[in-house]
């Protein structure tokens, strides 16, 4: 009698164990990708996933349709090991999508047989864990959470969350970010980008143009966004930044943050090589030009004196041909004299090999003879040259180089001359408790402001329209402005196109000077 019962229980539970596996199993054939037809599902299956028999078996690939997409291919993965094994049982855990579009969490475990048909057929047990996994999952979630605030606090790039529709409202910000703009949280909050922008970027454009034409792109694509942007922090200084704007979704909406990283050292470098390279780039045509001209300028007065000596030996030349030959002879002689000098004098400024020999020396008594030298030029193209000082000026010496002097005073005198088609040339100088200053003044063309800041720079004849209908090389004023500096005086200059320029040279009096070597040319 005890016997009976005992087996009695046994069917009992049995039957109830059957019952409850029915209820959440899944049988399907199995073709060659591991999940072919649903045949069964279960009761309670049905209940978790929404659908019933048949709606499953109608989606395009039934129970497999409902899977999330994310999970799909480790699901198939899995399967796959029962056709190589089919006696093996396999467990894995999954998500799937309700027909209510709630995600639900799965934990299947299958097994391979042979139905009566012979076919393949896999057998699942599935179990709902959703409600255990929940509470794994929150935990989960709020390490990531502290986590991820941890990294947005302390990231050494600027952060900034901000609406992707509407970006005059930030909702959240970071301190690096705070540090860049040199601004605080509720300031922040409550501007937009262009509010920390400078009027315009620089590549000249308006910041608001340029920034609506990278959200208008961004908007549309919705995807990551990289550029470089030009901010302007809470103290006026300006930074390079390298910006980019990525989307993300919190709470169900879709949002953007954005980074920055600051690069103004990096631009500043940029800016200095880019100068540096074009300088060099500029230094080597202007070089490669000067070799050009001073070909030219080396040639043009040897063929002249070749071509004139030549002749002289002819037999019917009378003496007043023969003087005007001698007399072409020697001013291309001169020509080129002055030219090699030229170079040879702005190579010693530029190797700071330049030297004087200091001398007491009466300025009335150089201006005299720059006066005499240059008359007949003056007179020769109609206008007017004056000299004029004062009879307590004429007894003043100076402790200065002698030939420097006279080279200075008579290369300007002749380039006023030389640039002045009428009016008048005028010089002289006064005379202060330390220095004396000279001045040469003209009413000629002038000079373009453009080319105001270069005069003094060696080679740049070449280039400046206002003197390269002359010959030379350009090299008086850089030889000038070396001169000068190397007797510790200074020389500026003031000109207005067409009324003329004006030259002033400043050099000390005091004859307890030492003499010295002019700073090399950088």
């Amino acid at each position: 009698m005890c016997l009976v019962m005992v087996l009695n229980n046994v069917n009992t539970m049995q039957s109830c164990l059957l019952k409850l596996i029915e209820k959440s199993s899944l049988i399907y054939t199995c073709n060659e990708h591991g999940m072919g037809d649903l045949v069964f599902c279960g009761e309670e299956l049905q209940e978790i996933t929404g659908y019933v028999l048949e709606e499953l078996k109608q989606l395009p690939n039934n129970w497999l349709s409902i899977i999330h997409p994310d999970d799909k291919m480790d699901v198939l993965k899995v399967r796959q090991l029962l056709l190589v094994q089919p006696l093996r049982e396999t467990e894995q855990t999954y998500r799937i999508i309700t027909k209510s579009n709630t995600i639900r969490i799965i934990r299947e475990r299958a097994c391979m047989d042979i139905n009566v048909e012979e076919q393949q057929e896999v057998t699942c047990i599935m179990t709902d864990i959703t409600g255990d996994v929940s509470n794994q999952v929150k935990h989960h979630v709020l390490e990531s959470e502290t986590r991820y605030r941890s990294l947005f606090e302390h990231s050494p790039i600027g952060m900034l969350i901000i609406d992707i529709d509407d970006t005059k409202r930030a909702i959240a910000t970071n301190p690096k970010w705070m540090e860049f703009m040199k601004s605080d949280m509720n300031t922040i909050m409550n501007a937009n980008m262009l509010e920390f922008s400078p009027e315009f970027q620089p590549n000249g454009e308006l910041s608001s143009t340029q920034l609506g034409e990278i959200l208008a792109e961004y908007r549309t694509k919705r995807e990551a966004i990289s550029f470089e942007w030009q901010f302007k922090d809470r103290e006026d200084r300006l930074r390079d930044m390298q910006v980019k704007f990525y989307p993300i979704v919190v709470d169900g909406k879709e949002q953007t943050i954005m980074f920055s990283n600051d690069i103004t050292q990096l631009k500043k470098t940029e800016r200095a090589l880019r100068a540096a390279l074009e300088k060099a780039q500029e230094s080597d045509n202007l070089k490669s030009a000067f070799m050009a001209n001073f070909s030219h300028e080396i040639r043009t007065p040897l063929n002249s004196v070749t071509g004139f000596s030549e002749m002289l030996g002819l037999s019917d030349l009378d003496d007043a041909e023969r003087k005007s030959f001698v007399e072409l002879i020697k001013q291309n002689v001169d020509g080129l004299l002055v030219t090699i000098e030229e170079i040879i004098e702005i190579s010693k400024i530029e190797a700071g090999q330049l030297t004087f020999q200091y001398t007491l020396v009466k300025p009335a008594e150089i201006c005299r003879m720059v006066y005499h030298i240059n008359r007949l030029k003056s007179v020769n193209k109609g206008i007017q040259f004056k000299f004029a000082l004062s009879d307590s000026d004429c007894t003043i010496s100076i402790n200065t180089d002698r030939g420097k002097l006279l080279y200075i005073l008579n290369h300007l005198i002749d380039n006023a001359i030389k640039f002045t088609t009428e009016g008048k040339v005028d010089f002289g100088y006064t005379t202060s408790d330390d220095h004396i200053e000279f001045v040469i003044r003209d009413t000629g063309k002038g000079i373009e402001e453009e080319n105001q800041a270069a005069i003094f720079q060696s080679f740049r004849q070449l280039e400046n329209p206002y003197t390269k209908e002359h010959a030379g090389l350009g090299l008086g004023l850089p030889v000038i402005k070396g001169y000068v500096e190397g007797l510790h005086g200074t020389i500026r200059f003031e000109s207005t196109i067409g009324e003329g320029t004006t030259f002033f040279i400043k050099l000390p009096l005091d004859s307890s000077i030492v003499p010295h070597e002019v700073p090399k040319n950088s």
